[in-house]
């Protein structure tokens, strides 16, 4: 059995508001220890925008496909991001633990878009899953 601490999901963008985003689903064979998870807002050529609101779900496997995330039970994060905005969610030691296949860690954000990111305009979300992997 090895331990390995890594980025689990690079820096990846969201540009599409209002839907759900899986950041992160566990590999078969393999138990998954989400440890950080960055955040930050950017934006697509605006000059109009207003706050994000991000919501995280932890989701458990669905017979070892995907889970839905919009789930009050399965929510642990919820704030409120302005543009140019960073923040840090640590999740402590050991952190959330991913043992199924498909185990996810799940976005949902808000915002307030000028255009789609395809015109040159919108909110950007931007985020980074950090942890470790035991095979």
């Amino acid at each position: 059995m090895a331990f390995d601490y890594q980025n689990l999901k690079e820096m990846s963008a969201v540009t599409t508001a209002g839907t759900t985003h899986s950041m992160y689903a566990n590999p078969s064979g393999t138990t998954s220890y989400i440890r950080q998870i960055w955040l930050h807002v950017g934006h697509l050529g605006l000059t109009n925008f207003s706050n994000t609101t991000v919501t995280i779900h932890s989701v458990p496997d669905s017979a070892t496909n995907l889970g839905k995330a919009m789930n009050p039970t399965t929510q642990f994060f919820q704030r409120s991001l302005v543009t140019g905005e960073t923040y840090i969610l640590d999740c402590g030691v050991p952190g959330i633990i991913f043992g199924d296949q498909n185990d996810t860690l799940q976005m949902f954000h808000t915002n307030s878009v000028n255009g789609p990111a395809s015109s040159g305009g919108g909110t950007t979300l931007q985020y980074m899953v950090m942890g470790g992997i035991e095979t």
